[in-house]
């Protein structure tokens, strides 16, 4: 690639950009609108599912633990 841009290459000769805005527009992608994470369940409650889990898992194979 070019030393100033590190999205540009050379194929046979040809350059080619391999830059996101590129990228996307042979694609036709968008930037979204809005995004968001958002958590679902109270922290603590992932806790209780993983040892619940474990439990079984040590019930069901005796050797995992």
């Amino acid at each position: 690639g070019r030393a100033d841009d590190d999205y540009t290459s050379f194929v046979r000769g040809v350059e080619i950009s391999y830059a996101p805005s590129v990228i996307d527009g042979i694609f036709g992608f968008r930037p979204a609108d809005h995004c968001m994470v958002r958590q679902r369940r109270p922290e603590n409650q992932f806790e209780e599912e993983f040892a619940k889990i474990l439990h079984e898992l040590a019930q069901k194979y005796p050797t995992f633990t």
